[in-house]
């Protein structure tokens, strides 16, 4: 079954597929600069959408999100307030997930519109990525399970001040579509995850500050 799980496509290349991640990481920061004051939800889709085609990418395997202030506590499901926008000192994360010739990538990342050092969110925004990297170095290091892996990232979580969000829980990545193989979540799985293939989600919540803060990326063990 776990081979099942973690097989790929016959046109699988893992050559595209690490270019479509370095793609995706480079238009995310490309829109990060782009973000102004005033942006809503639908503002920042359209950016993405607009910044992916001029790299010919105009199809995704799942929606993209542009999370503003307090958006940001949601998760990938609900529905966005078009009424709440950025404003300056506050936080945005960008999830997105093209397809670029027929891999997948999906990265996401949290952004403060014009920080500074007395920003309150400052240290939010970190929260996540800082989470993102111990759990990620603790799988590669002592081959943890999903489900270990989670459990590690919700105390990391905790010691930071913050809550991990359960129900953003890590998946499947590979040639278009994965879910052929998988629709099964890192969170939940038994077996310590193949390295390149699988998803870590780390999406955490601040109750006093009313902000969350988001990272994705693939676990891999390539540099």
């Amino acid at each position: 079954m776990v081979k099942f799980i973690e097989q790929t496509g016959e046109k699988f290349s893992l050559e595209k597929y690490f270019a479509a991640r370095h793609l995706c990481q480079q238009v995310v920061a490309r829109i990060a600069n782009q973000a102004c004051v005033g942006m809503n939800e639908a503002d920042g889709q359209s950016l993405i959408k607009t910044e992916f085609q001029k790299e010919g990418i105009t199809k995704f395997w799942h929606p993209s999100k542009f999370r503003v202030n307090s958006e940001t506590l949601k998760t990938f499901r609900e529905l966005p307030d078009q009424n709440i926008r950025l404003a300056e000192g506050d936080l945005f994360f960008i999830d997105v997930g093209p397809i670029y010739e027929d891999h997948e990538a999906d990265f996401g990342q949290t952004f403060i519109l014009q920080p500074n050092q007395d920003n309150p969110y400052q240290d939010l925004a970190q929260v996540a990525q800082d989470v993102w990297q111990k759990t990620a170095r603790q799988w590669s290091e002592n081959s943890l399970t999903g489900e270990q892996l989670y459990t590690f990232a919700a105390n990391e979580a905790q010691m930071r001040g913050c809550q991990l969000n359960p129900l953003m829980a890590g998946h499947r990545l590979g040639d278009f579509p994965h879910a052929l193989f998988s629709k099964d979540k890192l969170s939940g799985l038994t077996f310590s995850p193949l390295t390149h293939l699988w998803v870590l989600e780390i999406h955490v919540t601040h109750e006093n500050l009313q902000r969350g803060a988001f990272f994705e990326d693939i676990l891999t063990k390539k540099s």
